[in-house]
């Protein structure tokens, strides 16, 4: 039987499958070592870095670090970054310490697509994506004057003695619970600002030697998308509430939008005057949408202030009430405009317009001769304000800020209005006007009944305009008023019953002697109501416009306005 003739290249072939097998056993003791080895490197590496970085201020643990080295990737998980106060006690004392400190945990870090030789090789830190799952961040503010001019190392410098850079494509923290305690002002109890869901995406971070000179980044990256639900922040006031349902924001787009914003007493209209013990004005504003475009997201993000081209605000409510039967705050000497509150307002804003829609404006007073409460309000209210703005630099370029609306007045009569204010102004100066046609004045009974006594039977308005001007110590006005048919019923408290009661001999004589019935009446010119009222020091806005007005239309009625020839 003839042999079998070997092949030339068998040995060839077994010692290729014996080198592979024995690369591949090799690679499986390799894989087996280096992920111990790394981890060791990686714990003992980012310890000696949060260390380093913070003069020992701060410690990080975690339950437990894994490695995928084929893939590059890696978890930590129950991690924590954790102030040390014996130590910033001693940073207090030689006075080194942060303006903030930071208390930071999280359920799991994961990091995918490391590149590794890229960091042993050229200490360059390149990852594809980091997901930081339901972190808890806690941080301090508690500034320190020595901190002012003092200056410090930027991020880069921090990490150029471990790394050379970092470039993350993405990064996802998911479900944060943020809270931030400002403790600036040590006479006061510290503030804190809670965001209970807060979801943000960073695109394509870089931190290196030149990135944090890369106008197109803000904080080293390319785009920030960021959604926070469930807000509560300082009011100011411990009266108030501010709350927000939802905040979102793209640095890309530019834009910033709010849902359902309150800010919201604690106390009802009845209690609120009563527990201060003074009369002022209670607000209660609410806001179903509001939008800001063209958003400068560096002044927002970094200096947080709030500059834009465009604010939309929809379907909103405001309700502003005051109880009249408690004497003025005797520590305020004066109360403060719109204008003025937002030039006082901490937070620096900016806008070229704003856009309002869909709003409800109502303005009460509860009078104490007749315990009741009138109540003033403007259904629909549409309009644009231009030019609003605290920032000095703004209003050294234009310091006048227009608004220009139109509502409907207690639901019957379409008013247009006007209100310029004056932001340069030292004394609250501004100036306000409106028209209105067609007008049934039986609808001011909701407020005449419990401010003035008097209840409108009859009486239409056909035209209506005026004119205001103010400071904050007087204003004068000058209207123009036609109407016809005025009747009135002058009313009283009941001892008895507590209820408005009509004083008829009272309301005959004023019908048939006081008040005009007609303006014009007969052949003789209109009427025209010109007053100056001088500011009580209580006031407040829309107080005094209300008591301006209601003076010129006293005027008016009863004949004693000036003749328009």
């Amino acid at each position: 039987m003839q042999a079998v003739r070997k092949s030339p290249y068998l040995k060839w072939i077994l010692w290729l499958v014996g080198l592979v097998g024995g690369l591949f056993f090799i690679g499986f003791l390799i894989s087996l070592w280096l992920p111990t080895y790394f981890k060791s490197e990686l714990d003992a590496a980012l310890k000696r870095s949060v260390v380093d970085a913070s003069d020992s201020l701060y410690r990080i643990t975690y339950d437990d670090i894994s490695i995928n080295l084929p893939l590059g990737n890696a978890e930590v998980r129950g991690v924590k970054l954790t102030p040390d106060s014996t130590v910033y006690q001693s940073l207090l004392a030689r006075q080194k310490a942060p303006n903030n400190q930071f208390a930071l945990q999280a359920n799991r870090v994961r990091l995918s697509g490391v590149a590794l030789i890229k960091l042993l090789l050229h200490k360059s830190l390149s990852i594809n994506t980091i997901l930081i799952d339901q972190p808890v961040a806690y941080i301090v503010h508690n500034p320190q004057a020595y901190n002012d001019n003092k200056p410090s190392k930027s991020p880069y410098e921090l990490i150029s003695k471990v790394l050379k850079s970092v470039r993350i494509d993405k990064i996802n923290l998911d479900n944060v619970d943020f809270t931030y305690e400002n403790r600036q002002d040590s006479t006061q109890r510290p503030q804190k600002s809670q965001l209970k869901k807060l979801y943000l995406d960073v695109t394509d971070f870089l931190l290196d030697e030149d990135s944090g000179k890369d106008s197109s980044r803000i904080f080293f990256a390319q785009n920030m998308v960021l959604k926070a639900e469930g807000l509560e922040l300082p009011s100011g006031n411990a009266q108030y509430v501010f709350r927000m349902q939802e905040l979102s924001l793209s640095t890309r787009d530019s834009t910033l939008q709010v849902k359902n914003v309150l800010y919201e007493p604690l106390l009802s209209k009845n209690r609120f005057s009563r527990v201060t013990g003074y009369a002022t004005d209670r607000l209660d504003l609410e806001f179903k949408n509001i939008k800001a475009t063209q958003v400068d997201m560096k002044r927002f993000l970094v200096n947080r202030q709030l500059f834009a081209k465009k604010l939309y605000i929809n379907a909103g409510l405001m309700d502003i009430d005051k109880d009249k039967r408690y004497p003025p705050d005797p520590n305020k000497e004066t109360y403060y405009y719109p204008h003025q509150l937002l030039l006082k307002s901490k937070l620096k804003v900016g806008f070229e317009t704003v856009y309002l829609k869909s709003t409800r404006v109502l303005y009460g007073e509860l009078n104490p001769n007749t315990g009741r409460r009138g109540t003033l309000f403007f259904d629909g209210t549409h309009g644009t304000i231009t030019n609003l703005t605290n920032d000095s630099a703004w209003i050294k370029r234009n310091p006048t800020c227009r608004v220009q609306v139109r509502t409907r007045f207690m639901n019957t009569g379409q008013l247009n209005a006007y209100f310029v204010f004056n932001l340069a102004s030292r004394v609250g100066d501004f100036a306000c006007g409106g028209t209105m046609n067609g007008f049934d004045m039986k609808r001011v009974n909701l407020i005449s009944e419990a401010l003035a006594r008097a209840s409108v039977t009859s009486g239409r308005v056909s035209k209506l305009n005026f004119k205001i001007n103010a400071s904050n110590v007087r204003s004068s006005i000058v209207m123009h008023m036609l109407y016809d048919d005025l009747k009135v019923a002058v009313l009283k408290v009941d001892d008895d019953t507590g209820k408005m009661k009509r004083r008829s001999f009272l309301s005959q004589v004023v019908n048939n002697i006081v008040l005009n019935e007609n303006n014009p009446r007969e052949n003789r010119p209109a009427r025209v109501g010109e007053a100056t009222v001088e500011r009580a020091r209580d006031e407040s806005f829309f107080n005094l416009i209300w008591h301006t007005m209601f003076v010129s239309i006293k005027h008016i009625v009863i004949g004693r306005g000036k003749q328009k020839k």
